[in-house]
């Protein structure tokens, strides 16, 4: 039981496979649909589970617009600025010869 406590305290929002497309995705873009994003995740479900943990996180700011209809709008926080910029940093790196 330890052991399992041990291994999740390890994980990080980076483990998770789509995290760092969504998060590219919305600093791209400035801010992003749930649409967009569900896309990207692979599925509602595993959007929305991702962005809540993201938003618990300080990384997102997920912001409700109820006309012409509902949506999701989300968009990076300063901290979630900053790992975009890291992340765009580390992908030049790994492109560079």
């Amino acid at each position: 039981m330890q052991m399992e406590q041990a291994a999740k305290a390890d994980v990080t929002i980076l483990d998770e496979p789509t995290a760092v497309s969504i998060l590219l995705l919305i600093d791209k873009r400035g801010e992003a649909r749930a649409f967009d994003l569900r896309q990207i995740a692979g599925g509602y479900d595993r959007m929305k589970n991702l962005t809540k943990r993201m938003e618990s996180i300080g990384l997102l700011k997920i912001r409700i617009e109820e006309k012409p209809r509902l949506t999701y709008l989300y968009s990076l926080t300063p901290k979630g600025k900053k790992v975009a910029a890291k992340l765009m940093e580390i992908d030049e790196i790994i492109r560079s010869p």
